[in-house]
């Protein structure tokens, strides 16, 4: 179907309604409803085609899907001393974001990082990129999940040496982003595992200024 014989007031709605539905982190999932390959090469795409700086490539994603590992990041989840888990770690499909060097010196705060020049400035100019970009990678990733029929959660807090102990990996993942499934027959706030009812928030206004 053409983009011209779409209903456009309808096709704006879908849009809407579903970049609204992403600003709830989803906390339990449907494991018995499998996820279509070609869905989760379409999260992956968004993941990684998604724009950055000069289309550098500040990081690498660990896509995951195995449950057993996924409930040892969940144990090593807990977001304060005596506080809760983060089971959005439990969907169907969980990404990793981790920071990564460029691979190509395309701008002079990259060539400078390559060449092991020690400047606080320029490792923050380098940070703050990519921060960025995995900010957008996880955008892209939360919209199309939800246009495709999932739920999504993002997660960055967990115990940094556990988790790099789990997964045989010497840095610790910036980010982690559960994808899938919502189990329809609970509250979206319930804990996958333990049951606990999570705190949820109101979306406060953004301001916008049109000039």
């Amino acid at each position: 179907m053409k983009l011209e014989q779409i209903d456009k007031s309808e096709f704006r709605k879908f849009l809407k309604d579903n970049i609204i539905k992403g600003q709830k982190c989803q906390r339990n999932w449907d494991l018995d409803k499998p996820m279509p390959q070609e869905d989760i090469d379409l999260v992956v795409a968004a993941a990684t085609q998604c724009p950055s700086k000069q289309n550098l490539d500040f990081y690498s994603v660990m896509v995951i899907q195995d449950q057993e590992i996924q409930k040892k990041i969940y144990e090593n989840t807990l977001d304060r001393p005596g506080g809760r888990y983060n089971p959005q770690v439990l969907a169907n499909l969980l990404l990793l974001f981790f920071p990564k060097i460029p691979s190509e010196p395309r701008n002079a705060e990259v060539l400078a990082h390559w060449a092991g020049v020690d400047n606080q400035n320029i490792r923050n100019r380098v940070d703050c990129d990519r921060d960025q970009a995995i900010g957008v990678a996880a955008g892209f990733v939360n919209v199309i999940s939800q246009f495709l029929g999932y739920s999504t959660g993002c997660n960055k807090c967990f115990n940094e040496e556990a988790i790099k102990d789990i997964l045989n990996v010497e840095e610790k993942p910036l980010l982690m982003m559960g994808v899938g499934w919502s189990d329809e027959t609970r509250n979206r706030r319930e804990d996958h595992m333990r049951g606990d009812k999570i705190t949820s928030h109101q979306k406060l206004p953004i301001e916008v200024t049109y000039v």
